[in-house]
């Protein structure tokens, strides 16, 4: 599949986090990786990040997305949207649970100026 199996990290985090439930559409992720676009749901944000949800019939992003790269995408919530920065942390895999098969990118993320 192309994912580096050293960017697979177990999460390790000290901030407080906000979740979001499964069903919660309001908040996502856009971003255009070799001329295709792509929305991701958000699964929670805390200060200066979040996490993503790659989802298993996404994964062709595997091949050009690693820890590391930083790219710009437009977040959208319930109150608008803006063009932030972000920078890929961890990817991590999901093992279990309703996102299981899926893989799960920490995010740090700065608004695009």
């Amino acid at each position: 599949m192309g994912v580096n199996m050293e960017d697979l990290l177990e999460e390790k985090r000290s901030e407080k986090r906000t979740h979001f439930e499964p069903s919660d559409t309001g908040h996502i992720l856009e971003a255009t990786l070799s001329g295709k676009k792509y929305y991701f749901k958000v699964l929670d944000k805390g200060l200066g990040g979040m996490g993503m949800l790659v989802k298993d019939s996404q994964t062709e992003v595997l091949k050009e997305l690693r820890v590391g790269h930083q790219l710009p995408m437009k977040y959208s919530n319930p109150k608008g949207s803006l063009l932030v920065n972000i920078e890929i942390r961890h990817i991590t895999a999901i093992m279990t649970g309703s996102f299981k098969g899926h893989y799960k990118f920490g995010l740090s993320m700065s608004i695009s100026g």
